[in-house]
């Protein structure tokens, strides 16, 4: 066997020993980034493209979602603290404008935290595909992103056709009461008013007075 020859065999085999090893996989946001969630329709898009494992916080209003049953939940609205959300360990937050305080984004920054926020413009639902498309974005499933975000606009519309063939129109206000908390009636610009609204139900301002509630 001549030089070049054991040379090139000395390096077949390092080669196949090389190959032999599994390779680290590249660290990926997938495997990654621990996320924390304040605002129940940023977890509930979270849980709908399938990254309910990285989640380890949400915030309260998400009772409803049964995959988070089991994810630390952060006590109160907007009333809570920097240290409750920073002792979960995320690397990454989400959070609803209506639902946090800028003192709040500046700890979480401070403590190495990314914080992408959202403005509260969630009442229009024009608005929705584009959220579910910066989160898959973030997410890197900018492809299932896309087929949620048409998913929605399909059952939107589907929605509202439903509610638009109805052959009655009631009218509706949603009260908020009890528990030692003050009576709250929901406004324009509200989640709740936009429902009603789409349930073709909205009752007026001079309705409202001229039920004597």
């Amino acid at each position: 066997m001549t030089r070049l020859h054991l040379m090139l065999a000395l390096i077949v085999i390092v080669l196949l020993q090389a190959c032999a090893k599994p390779c680290p996989k590249p660290d990926t946001p997938e495997a990654t980034d621990r996320y924390l969630v304040i605002g129940s329709y940023l977890a509930e898009i979270m849980v709908e493209l399938d990254a309910t494992d990285q989640i380890v916080g949400v915030s309260a209003g998400t009772e409803h979602i049964t995959e988070l049953q089991d994810v630390p939940m952060i006590p109160g609205f907007r009333n809570t603290s920097a240290e409750a959300m920073l002792a979960l360990e995320p690397t990454i937050a989400l959070m609803a404008g209506r639902q946090t305080r800028p003192e709040i984004i500046t700890q979480l920054e401070a403590a190495g935290v990314e914080v992408h926020l959202f403005p509260d413009d969630i009442a229009d639902l024009a608005i929705v595909p584009a959220r579910i498309q910066e989160i898959g974005l973030l997410l890197n499933r900018e492809i299932q992103a896309e087929r949620l975000a048409r998913r929605f606009e399909a059952d939107l519309a589907d929605a509202i056709a439903y509610a638009e063939r109805a052959t009655s129109r009631p009218r509706g206000m949603f009260i908020l009461s009890g528990g030692g908390r003050p009576t709250l009636v929901a406004g324009e610009d509200t989640h709740i008013a936009l429902l009603i609204q789409l349930a073709a139900g909205p009752m007026s301002r001079e309705g409202s007075v001229s039920t004597n509630p």
